[in-house]
Formats: C-alpha cells, structure tokens, sequence
C-alpha cells in the first residue's frame, strides 16, 4: 500500500486498521461520559489475555480490557472525517 502524500505513516496506515468505540463498563453520577472513536492496532498476543491495543489521543498505543470497546465498521469517507477531526 503506497503512503498518502504529504500523510503520516500512522495515518495512512489507520486506514487498513479497526475502529473501536469506547464503551464506558459502568458510571454513577448524573451524566455519562462521551463516547469516542479510536484506532485498535491488531495484537494477537494481547488478545490471548483480553485485551485491545488502542492509539489513543496522544498517539501512543495502550492496552485495554476488551469490554472497555465495541468494534464498529465506518464507510471509508466517514473513517477519513474521524481521522482528520482528531
């Protein structure tokens, strides 16, 4: 796959990879919090233990429990509108 001119390797490369939506497990209070879109990275072995890989707002990737996240699907156009939104 060629490199988008002018675009990160990271962002070229979010294209071929999952979104998943943050799922909050559970909250008490008055207003729940926003969910959010992220970039899951494949990780065979963390999905062994559970876990998802996610980029998170800083770039950096992280894991997390599986039921923190829903796996969506987004049209191509839409997934570009999130990536350059963030």
């Amino acid at each position: 796959m060629g490199a988008v001119a002018g675009a990160s390797a990271r962002v070229s490369l979010a294209f071929v990879l999952p979104m998943a939506l943050y799922i909050w497990p559970k909250y008490i209070g008055t207003k729940p919090p926003a969910r959010k879109i992220y970039v899951a990275l494949r990780d065979a072995a963390a999905e062994k233990h559970g876990l998802l890989r996610i980029i998170d707002e800083s770039g950096e990737d992280y894991l997390h429990p599986n039921a923190f996240f829903r796996s969506i699907a987004l049209p191509l156009a839409v997934k570009r509108a999130v990536l350059a939104a963030a």
